[in-house]
């Protein structure tokens, strides 16, 4: 699949994040940055793909190809517990 002008990069700082607002500044995708600085994982808020859930998440295999994997179902154990990235942080790219 084609990136879009209005994606999120593939690659950012080091253990930070990016968050996607939509138009009316509401959250619509979080992703987090390994210590690599690549993509490992998307949190994806106002939609479902095929009853995973709202929101849902989306791990980053770079040893596949595309990278970005399948929806899946949020695990509480490792989706937000540990790093509570489930919630808006204040340190947050805005993508228009």
């Amino acid at each position: 699949m084609a990136r879009s002008s209005n994606d999120l990069p593939a690659t950012g700082s080091p253990g930070g994040f990016a968050e996607k607002l939509d138009s009316n500044g509401d959250l619509i995708q979080k992703r987090l940055y390994g210590k690599d600085g690549r993509a490992i994982k998307n949190i994806d808020y106002g939609h479902d793909h095929s009853g995973v859930g709202n929101p849902h998440a989306h791990d980053w295999d770079w040893t596949a190809t595309p990278p970005g994997q399948p929806a899946r179902s949020l695990k509480p154990e490792n989706d937000d517990a540990k790093t509570g990235f489930l919630h808006r942080g204040m340190d947050r790219y805005h993508h228009p």
